[in-house]
């Protein structure tokens, strides 16, 4: 049996400290994600899909909540989707159609992966490490925002994967 010196109690009381702080903040972050949830949900205008996503007849205000994926799965809003300012590395959940605006910029997407297929407004991705456009929208109604990104796309490239009715910014 090792013999313990007297530095070695105070690193494992250490390690005990930032384990607990560790449980405790994932307990806060999980009530916090329990609390957006139950938000969504109890609203009156959403709607409990036969797959078990939902759909939303107004915008979804996500912005800056330090998520890292979606809380629940979208089908369709029919309004705003504002997931911008968070830690996502994914879209995967995101509502398949937006009526207005789609906000994803300065998080940490590698790709566009899970973005809804039509948007009826304004496409907004930049700040983000963008190193391919897979997943972007078929077709976006408005404007397309993607620059300050890891790789700088062109807009032949953009025009080649997506139909961009607006302005592409780059």
């Amino acid at each position: 049996m090792k013999k313990l010196k007297e530095g070695d109690f105070n690193l494992r009381r250490i390690d005990i400290f930032k384990l607990a702080i560790k449980k405790e903040l994932q307990d806060k972050n999980n009530v916090k994600i329990s609390t957006i949830v139950n938000k969504l949900i109890s609203r009156s205008d959403a709607t409990k899909n036969s797959d078990g996503s939902y759909s939303f007849t107004a915008g979804i205000d996500l912005f800056a909540l330090g998520l890292t994926s979606f809380p629940i799965r979208f089908k369709t809003v029919k309004g705003y989707f504002d997931c911008a300012k968070n830690n996502l590395t994914s879209l995967e959940g995101s509502p398949q159609i937006v009526t207005e605006d789609f906000d994803c910029f300065n998080n940490n997407l590698t790709s566009l992966k899970g973005a809804p297929q039509i948007v009826k407004r304004n496409f907004y991705c930049y700040g983000n490490n963008l190193i391919s456009l897979k997943g972007i929208p078929q077709i976006v109604e408005g404007d397309f925002y993607c620059y300050n990104n890891t790789i700088q796309f062109t807009e032949e490239d953009i025009k080649a994967v997506s139909n961009i009715k607006g302005i592409i910014h780059r």
